[in-house]
């Protein structure tokens, strides 16, 4: 039987989504500009900032679930 996570451990996790949740918004506020500009955006552009907002949901999607996995454990 595991020892179950503690509080610290919940918000360690949860902490260390900030920058990666931080920089969502960062894409997100660009993509805004983009769509709102009369601006042509080259395809390779938009492919470039959808691969990397991709990887990011990623990333972000694991420690969501460890933090999710933590948080019930220390319910327990």
């Amino acid at each position: 039987m595991s020892t179950p996570a503690s509080g610290s451990a919940v918000f360690s996790a949860v902490s260390d989504m900030e920058e990666r949740v931080r920089d969502l918004v960062g894409f997100a506020q660009a993509l805004c500009v983009f769509g709102s500009s009369s601006t042509y955006i080259p395809p390779k552009a938009v492919h470039v900032l959808a691969e990397a907002l991709e990887a990011l949901a990623a990333r972000l999607e694991t420690q969501w679930e460890l933090a999710f996995k933590l948080a019930a454990e220390a319910k327990q």
